[in-house]
């Protein structure tokens, strides 16, 4: 119980300690507070469970630098690759998205954050979990697993809390992705609708606008053939009148007429 105790403590710490890595980056980044991280809390659980792997699992390594180095980075980006595929299928969300960097691997990770994963691994294991295990040594054996058992049903509550809002936000982001798509199709058939009735209204318009020439052209035809109107306009070559298009066209008409 005293061993679980601690390896949770411990899992805990480095889940605030990248809490606090992650949101300073962030804001510095963005130039404004970001509070970093899944759940609700100052945790950030990927990085407990990449301390707890680099801490028990590489335990052959730690004796030379370079092979813990190149280890920490291979599993912490191994368990950063699989974090970020599990929350996808899971909630349909993508939480990090490292495209467009270098050497990233379907933007779930990439080289420089490898890197500095591999670095943040050997600190950790010369450096800092030497001192924290000093620390939660102090703590009397009571305390610690009081300790323990009060922030694992405050860690449970939260997770609890954090899995039903990502689960909604989930369905509500499906259901705002069906309303659009359903908008987007009726936007169409309207479109198609009107363009149908734009192309029917079209075809009528260019049959009315047909029948009209062709009452015109009749209507030329019999003026020009009426003597007395045809000599009018041959005295008069210069007439006008306040239906100047009209006038035009039945001038040409005549003219045509008598170059026949």
């Amino acid at each position: 119980m005293y061993e679980a105790c601690m390896i949770f403590l411990f899992f805990l710490l480095y889940s605030f300690i990248g809490w606090v890595c992650e949101t300073i980056w962030c804001s510095v980044g963005s130039r404004k507070w970001v509070n970093r991280g899944f759940l609700n809390g100052p945790l950030c659980p990927v990085y407990g469970f990449g301390a707890m792997a680099v801490l028990y699992l590489l335990r052959p390594f730690t004796e030379n630098l370079f092979t813990l180095f190149l280890a920490a980075m291979v599993i912490t980006s191994v368990l950063e690759y699989f974090t970020g595929w599990l929350l996808e299928r899971l909630f349909h969300l993508k939480l990090w998205d490292y495209t467009g960097y270098f050497c990233n691997i379907n933007g779930r990770v990439c080289l420089r954050n490898s890197i500095l994963f591999g670095l943040m691994g050997v600190a950790l294991v010369w450096l800092i979990h030497p001192w924290l295990k000093d620390v939660l040594l102090l703590i009397p054996v009571s305390l610690l697993i009081g300790l323990s058992w009060g922030l694992l049903a405050v860690l449970a509550a939260d997770l609890w809390l954090t899995v039903r809002s990502a689960l909604q936000l989930r369905d509500r982001v499906a259901e705002l992705h069906r309303a659009v798509e359903e908008l987007r199709e009726r936007s169409e058939e309207h479109r198609l609708a009107l363009q149908q009735h734009l192309e029917e209204r079209r075809e009528q318009l260019e049959g009315r606008v047909a029948q009209q020439r062709e009452q015109l052209n009749r209507q030329l035809m019999s003026a020009r053939e009426k003597y007395f109107q045809r000599r009018l306009i041959k005295a008069f070559p210069n007439m006008s009148s306040p239906h100047r298009e009209a006038l035009d066209r039945l001038k040409q008409a005549v003219a045509e007429r008598k170059k026949r």
